[in-house]
């Protein structure tokens, strides 16, 4: 254990205090997300991922059944939605439909609520490394408690904590690729590019992650070659994305999802997001008010770290806000 440990502080690069008090955050928000785990997945999107993950463990292949999918190549039917959660979920279904088996249960259910322990897994460990990357940006180790606290019980991340969706991943590699750029070594460097590439697997939004991380380590100084792998990981990342598509589909452009995006929606789009009452981001995230405070400070702390965090945040904003359907 004391291995395993100190590979973890290395990685982190932080005391041992700061690490402690930041995985037994996370542990604790687990722990708290667990004890309201709902009993089913419900949403389309979510059973169609699950319908993946069920294929991947029956059958080894990623066909669906008709009602979870788009008919696709050879008049088979495939998921409209992303491939990694699929992925990552294929253990936690295995083991869902083995205890089916032995309890005598419908497998269908118990794979979906064991596959549900994913996101909580993945919002447990966001929460983590939200304390972690305040830490490393100047936090004492209380102002990072709050700030893990904050992301898991104050925005909308319980929403999607509890339902089979693909932004707890999406957070979770967002988070992740900046923390490791933040670091700065060349092995968390790395770490950043393979995340980046990973974010585009979550979710296609994910392809602004790596272009942004690699901007700030250019800005950093870093050498081009290094600087320039978080945005390698996003092309690899969008190149097996495409050979997936191509596979399903037969056009490398064929995500499933319509392709939607207009100029004219971006003006209605910006301010719905952030204040409209069936989405607004200030509605439902109440702490983001906070982040006006926190925005005139770090404008006027000219900081590398705070300008990339806010070209983060609004490149994640503008295009959704661009989506016909936001």
């Amino acid at each position: 254990m004391g291995y395993f440990w100190k590979k973890i502080e290395r990685w982190t690069c932080l005391d041992n205090r700061d690490l402690k008090m930041s995985l037994t955050l996370g542990i604790g928000v687990g722990l708290f997300y667990l004890a309201f785990l709902p009993p089913g997945i419900y949403s389309m999107d979510g059973n169609s991922m699950l319908a993946v993950a069920e294929s991947l463990v029956r059958k080894h292949s990623f066909t669906v059944p008709p009602i979870s999918g788009m008919l696709g190549r050879d008049g088979q039917y495939y998921s409209m939605w992303y491939p990694l959660l699929s992925i990552l979920a294929v253990p936690f279904v295995a083991i869902g439909l083995v205890l089916g088996h032995l309890f005598s249960l419908p497998t269908h259910y118990v794979a979906a609520v064991s596959a549900l322990l994913l996101p909580v897994l993945l919002t447990a460990a966001t929460t983590s490394l939200v304390a972690l990357l305040a830490i490393q940006l100047g936090s004492g180790g209380r102002g990072a408690f709050w700030a893990g606290l904050t992301f898991a019980v104050g925005t909308i991340a319980p929403v999607y904590g509890r339902n089979f969706f693909a932004e707890p991943l999406l957070a979770f590699l967002t988070i992740g690729s900046f923390y490791c750029a933040l670091v700065g070594t060349k092995q968390r460097i790395l770490s950043a590019g393979v995340l980046a590439g990973l974010a585009v697997l979550a979710k296609p939004t994910g392809v602004i992650v790596g272009p942004i991380v690699s901007l700030y380590l250019l800005a950093r100084k870093q050498p081009v070659g290094t600087a320039l792998v978080p945005l390698s990981g996003t092309c690899v990342g969008t190149i097996l994305y495409s050979i997936y598509n191509y596979a399903r589909f037969g056009n490398p452009l064929t995500f499933g999802q319509p392709w939607s995006f207009e100029i004219t929606t971006l003006p209605e789009g910006f301010f719905g997001l952030l204040g409209s009452p069936g989405r607004g981001l200030l509605w439902y995230c109440p702490p983001v008010i906070l982040s006006i405070v926190g925005l005139r400070k770090a404008v006027q702390s000219k900081t590398l770290e705070s300008t990339a965090i806010i070209i983060l945040f609004l490149a994640y904003l503008l295009l959704y806000s661009s989506w016909t359907s936001w």
